[in-house]
């Protein structure tokens, strides 16, 4: 292993932050270091940090870096000095990670992770929701979590007039196929009322909301395969920079439209 495995392999984002003097809640959340956050904003997960007000995110190493104004080469030097590592000396095998994606779960786990990101997202909401809670109770965002799923229902949103929508989150995380950073597949549905999609591109860092209808209309329908009669949506283009010469995923424009920042489109 070289000095950034080592290191990651025996400290976490979260070990790193409470070192160096921050104040971590019991939640995992802090207020973001890189820029003006009054209240906690970043979210340190075990192997990755991601700030939900500026954007901030990497590994430990990137966080360190970062808070000190160090290369990730030096940031790594500090990380082995502070915590003691021997960079010629593996960590014990139970500090090694796990591999995070096994083979005949990797769709799924990939899915997982990227959702794991937007319910840190909802939970931050909820937080806030109870923190600064509007004057008048009727102005606030309720959101509601199933404890089965059986119709592709991730969660349900009570709106501002009383009514309710149902909500499915896909998601794609950093590790796919290059040119794949934004394609959803093998989706069944069918057109229904109150039902919005939230599709999110880790790679990409983007979100996109569209509503039952919507997907439906932009979507392209299997016509043969063991996938026939599913549906999927691929968001993204992969195009050469001619400055750089090196290709680049991107948006592609008619789903730029459906880009969202936030989930004001449920209110």
């Amino acid at each position: 292993m070289n000095l950034f495995e080592t290191v990651k392999a025996a400290v976490t984002v979260r070990q790193a932050a409470e070192h160096y003097g921050l104040k971590v809640e019991r939640s995992g959340m802090i207020r973001c270091p890189f820029h003006d956050d009054r209240h906690p904003s970043m979210k340190l997960n075990e192997s990755y940090f991601y700030c939900f007000g500026c954007g901030a995110t990497g590994d430990v190493i990137d966080f360190v870096a970062r808070l000190f104004g160090l290369s990730s080469y030096e940031a790594a030097q500090k990380l082995a000095y502070d915590f003691g590592i021997d960079p010629d000396k593996p960590p014990a095998a139970a500090a090694l990670s796990k591999p995070k994606y096994p083979l005949a779960r990797a769709f799924r786990q990939e899915e997982l992770h990227c959702q794991r990101v937007l319910c840190d997202y909802l939970h931050l909401l909820e937080d806030w929701k109870v923190q600064y809670a509007p004057k008048v109770p009727e102005e606030g965002l309720d959101v509601y979590v199933p404890l089965v799923d059986d119709h592709g229902v991730d969660c349900v949103i009570k709106k501002e007039d009383g009514t309710f929508i149902e909500v499915q989150i896909k998601a794609r995380s950093n590790e796919v196929t290059d040119g794949d950073a934004a394609l959803f597949s093998a989706i069944t549905h069918e057109q229904t009322e109150k039902f919005y999609f939230v599709f999110y591109s880790e790679r990409l860092e983007l979100m996109w909301i569209m509503s039952s209808e919507e997907f439906l209309n932009e979507c392209v329908t299997n016509k043969t395969g063991k996938n026939k009669g599913k549906r999927g949506i691929w968001f993204n283009g992969n195009r050469t920079d001619k400055k750089i010469g090196v290709k680049k995923e991107y948006c592609k424009k008619q789903f730029e439209k459906y880009i969202a920042t936030d989930f004001s489109r449920f209110h």
